[in-house]
């Protein structure tokens, strides 16, 4: 098999791809690693309050995750609202423009289902405790 670029020439929607394109494939994923790791102080935040009080790991983790549903919705609709004039152009050098703005609307879709799934379902295992209630959480 040959070795592939990580920037491959199409992509899934038919565009062919620039090398401006993986800069903004490096872009998404700054916004997943700040996401990520806001949405992780913001589960061990929940998990700290709740420990000791009797509230099971999960409502916790729950409540933690809440709490970050508005701040990313709030980021990602400014990328969307800032990225859709760009991929609904038809004018002069838009195939460009839509070539360096396509992963980044991919990237903020990616985020947003690891940020607000993935994440606070993983949580319990990287936290390294299983969901049952413990008092105190040792």
């Amino acid at each position: 098999m040959e070795g592939r670029s990580i920037c491959s020439p199409t992509t899934s929607i038919h565009v062919n791809r620039s090398r401006s394109g993986c800069r903004n494939d490096a872009e998404a994923a700054g916004l997943a690693a700040e996401v990520g790791v806001l949405m992780a102080v913001d589960l061990d935040q929940a998990v700290d309050e709740h420990r000791g009080d009797g509230t099971a790991l999960e409502d916790a983790i729950v409540e933690g995750a809440v709490r970050r549903v508005r701040p990313i919705t709030m980021t990602q609709a400014t990328v969307f609202l800032g990225l859709l004039p760009v991929m609904l152009t038809t004018g002069i050098g838009s195939d460009v423009m839509q070539r360096i703005a396509a992963p980044m609307f991919g990237g903020v879709f990616a985020v947003r289902l690891s940020a607000l799934v993935v994440l606070p379902a993983a949580y319990p295992l990287w936290h390294g405790r299983s969901s049952a209630v413990r008092p105190g959480w040792a």
